[in-house]
């Protein structure tokens, strides 16, 4: 049966969650995962019955065990490989098993790491998959029993691979594996006061091959702070605004990543794996002094000071659910949520607003909580508006715009009104990348950046 035919299988109106695909080895049965906490068996011929097996949260990348008793899913990620702005983020996830027969998952790695794509052995009694657990994404190797559980510990089998994924061929004589490389450096240009632009004016304020996920400059807009993984982990660093050279102010191997400036320039906010999974942390403006914020069991991410600095927003991600919240910096780790089903929030400089993005666009909601505003509409802009950034009197948002495949930087009243586009970025190689847009009003500071990948075969000796 061709691929466009198993598709039709699973059902048109599925294929958009489906986080991942296998044939069983006979050919008669698909596994396929969604971002429901489901492994769907389905059987190759129309009518057959579909079993729903559970499994932890976000299952993705199915592989069948050689005799068909068990499926192998990584699990807790799978935005890595099927993300959009998010392909080839970091993050923590794990590899389990599941019996097809039914019964409990079977947890085989760490779930602390980076661990994914696995593939069997062709005998069954081991997995082939990718993981970061020593730094680098590697191929690594666990036997397991004929029960799917582990039956020794990882064997990593390459150094310096930074595999994305893998594919095992069936008779295990080789392996093909996927590269993929994100670059981005940040960039600067004009607000325009009247009018629009072209990207052509954009200077260039860090170069390399290195990956910048987040900028923020700080409010006299004197200052950048910014992730890089030019040192080979992610983490902070500080930079003139007017360019010159970074000071590094964190050096965890945890990762640290979306750096917030205090309205004062006193403090920065941050995520970081470093307590193994995402939580908020602070430091003042040098990286001393970093104190963890946030204790949940849940990943907690992407913060964003109130403007007089007693309080901080940020994203939580549950096992089945977001939302975002909202904390003091005073006391005990409490929060209280004003808004759900939604990412990337920022606190208004000049008042109790936050901006945040969510599925139909732009919205706004009180710090205090309450019904929240649809500020750009998805369906009347004509694009997806995804960053907000805001004017320093709080009277603006800015935000990046996707339309028909480009970017763009376009601004919308807070009191409502029409939008405005204000930057067109009109060449292809040339676009915003990951999360990185700032302004201090004068100024916009984003990411843009370019992916390259590539496939490989490695042949394996010595199985």
């Amino acid at each position: 049966m061709r691929l466009d035919s198993a598709l039709m299988v699973l059902g048109s109106g599925s294929l958009s969650a489906v986080t991942g695909l296998a044939w069983s080895r006979d050919g008669t049965r698909l596994a396929y995962t969604s971002y429901e906490a489901v492994l769907n068996l389905t059987p190759v011929v129309p009518g057959g019955e579909t079993i729903r097996l559970q499994t932890p949260a976000a299952p993705a990348s199915p592989a069948w065990s050689p005799d068909g008793k068990l499926v192998a899913i990584s699990a807790g990620n799978p935005l890595f490989i099927f993300g959009t702005g998010y392909l080839g983020n970091a993050g923590a996830n794990a590899v389990w098993i599941i019996p097809t027969a039914g019964g409990p998952a079977v947890r085989i790695t760490d779930d602390g790491s980076l661990n994914l794509s696995p593939q069997w052995s062709p005998d069954g009694r081991a997995l082939y998959y990718v993981s970061d657990r020593a730094g680098s994404r590697d191929v690594y190797r666990i036997r397991v029993d004929r029960t799917g559980h582990p039956a020794g510990t990882p064997e990593r089998l390459t150094t310096g691979l930074e595999a994305h994924s893998i594919s095992l061929a069936a008779n295990g004589s080789a392996l093909a594996y996927s590269v993929f490389r994100p670059y981005s450096n940040i960039w600067s240009l004009p607000v325009p006061a009247t009018g629009s632009i072209a990207s052509g004016p954009a200077q260039e304020l860090t170069t390399g091959r290195q990956t910048i996920e987040d900028v923020e400059v700080s409010s006299d807009g004197k200052w950048l702070v910014f992730d890089s993984d030019q040192g080979g982990n992610a983490d902070l660093y500080r930079m003139s605004a007017a360019g010159g050279e970074p000071v590094r102010l964190t050096s965890d191997s945890g990762g640290d990543y979306s750096a917030v400036w205090s309205r004062d320039g006193r403090r920065i906010a941050f995520h970081s794996f470093r307590s193994g999974a995402r939580h908020v942390y602070t430091m003042n403006a040098d990286g001393t002094g970093v104190v963890q914020r946030t204790l949940g069991r849940s990943n907690e991410l992407d913060p964003t000071w109130s403007p007089d600095g007693t309080e901080l927003g940020f994203e939580s991600m549950g096992e089945s659910h977001v939302t975002l919240r909202v904390m003091p910096l005073s006391g005990k780790d409490s929060s209280r949520v004003v808004a759900d089903a939604a990412d990337f929030l920022r606190w208004s400089p000049a008042g109790p607003w936050l901006a945040y993005h969510a599925a139909d666009g732009l919205r706004l909601v009180s710090a205090a909580g309450g019904p929240s505003r649809l500020l750009v509409d998805n369906a009347a802009d004509g694009g997806e508006a995804f960053l907000a950034a805001w004017a320093p009197d709080g009277k603006t948002v800015y935000y990046l715009s996707r339309r028909r495949g480009r970017w763009g930087i376009r601004a919308v009243p807070v009191a409502g009104g029409a939008t405005r586009g204000l930057v067109d970025f009109a060449d292809p190689a040339r676009q915003p990348a990951r999360y990185g847009f700032s302004t201090d009003g004068r100024r916009f500071y984003l990411t843009i950046g370019s992916s390259e990948s590539d496939v490989w075969v490695m042949r394996l000796e010595g199985r």
